[in-house]
């Protein structure tokens, strides 16, 4: 059975691996348009379409650099993102004052294990 740990690491690392691929392929797209371009001086809509391949590197890039960030604090520090986290589960360590449903509700606080 795959721990919660391994869990989290695969997602994090699938994530990056997609980011990674888009990057690629907005920087392949802005290539390719670049390409296109024989004198060098691109025509009107030319300058726009390189706007936008321009505009898709930068939001792949910044995916890009979320999901690293993302990885990188899990796995160097083990902070496990929030969206991430199970839902209605208490920390690790902690166990709930009282029934695992009145944590579930949120209204106990965690003590020390």
């Amino acid at each position: 059975m795959e721990s919660e740990r391994d869990r989290v690491a695969s997602i994090l690392r699938a994530a990056l691996d997609a980011a990674l691929l888009e990057q690629d392929t907005a920087s392949e797209a802005f290539d390719r348009i670049l390409r296109e371009i024989p004198s060098g001086l691109p025509h009107p809509d030319g300058v726009q379409r390189i706007k936008n391949a321009s505009s898709a590197i930068s939001a792949a890039r910044h995916k890009m650099i979320e999901a690293m960030t993302r990885l990188r604090e899990f796995e160097n520090r083990g902070i496990v993102p929030e969206d991430l986290k199970r839902p209605n589960t208490p920390p690790p360590g902690f166990r709930p004052a009282h029934s695992r449903q009145t944590w579930a509700l949120g209204r106990c606080r965690p003590v020390l294990a």
